[in-house]
């Protein structure tokens, strides 16, 4: 049974994401964090449609594997009824290597699915990462629109500017777990568990900047390092 209430809701994190592209450009507008924000949109969108293709059977190809194991069944009930039991024993026996080369084969085709739609999550999810460390990127370098905000002493500003590069983050965690909730597999899973724990150590990072613009003396933050990392781009 389907419980709404314990699964990702894919047209609620589009949602979300339109509107935290929405707040982030009308708040900065000029500053090149609007559009990698109006890309994470783009990019929740697109993975809602990369989640349901992984979750999508490839009939195609499960007809094929059922077309096979057929064959294969067929095959072996017509040496049962036209000979000898001693004769299909001799006869496995001399063939008993091309017999594991073959059933190798078949388990290949049988887990080819799981193999493609992993590598489609792992792919999803390498992207997702690259986006988590440009996001990073406009957090420890910032641009031209955040050194404006430094230069006329508004941290209020910067700690609005570091809180939504968090929400970027989380949201870009979510997407990790669309791409893997209805496809349990080990590695894909592990990716993605892997990318949180990535998300959430970049979130810790920036939120320890935020308390040192409310509390100075817990973590000094060099801004004039940030903007000397941006110009060396």
């Amino acid at each position: 049974m389907h419980h709404p209430d314990r699964h990702l809701d894919p047209n609620k994190l589009i949602t979300t994401s339109a509107a935290l592209a929405a707040w982030i450009d009308k708040d900065f507008n000029q500053a090149h964090l609007a559009r990698v924000a109006a890309n994470v949109h783009r990019l929740t969108q697109e993975a809602v449609v990369r989640a349901q293709r992984i979750r999508r059977p490839i009939w195609p190809l499960r007809l094929g594997i059922w077309g096979l194991v057929l064959a294969f069944v067929a095959g072996a009930v017509h040496q049962l009824v036209t000979h000898r039991l001693d004769e299909i024993l001799h006869f496995l026996d001399q063939t008993k290597g091309m017999a594991l080369y073959l059933g190798a084969f078949l388990l290949g085709f049988i887990t080819l699915e799981v193999r493609l739609k992993r590598r489609r999550a792992l792919q999803a999810v390498n992207e997702l990462r690259a986006v988590a460390h440009i996001v990073d990127m406009h957090q420890l370098a910032k641009d031209q629109a955040i050194e404006e905000f430094r230069e006329s002493s508004t941290p209020a500003q910067m700690e609005t500017y570091l809180h939504a590069c968090i929400a970027l983050l989380a949201l870009l965690s979510k997407i990790g777990q669309l791409y893997v909730e209805h496809f349990p597999d080990a590695v894909a899973t592990q990716s993605v568990n892997e990318f949180e724990l990535i998300t959430t150590g970049l979130s810790n990072k920036i939120w320890m900047k935020i308390l040192s613009l409310k509390r100075p003396e817990v973590t000094p933050f060099d801004y004039a390092e940030g903007s000397a990392a941006l110009k060396s781009q």
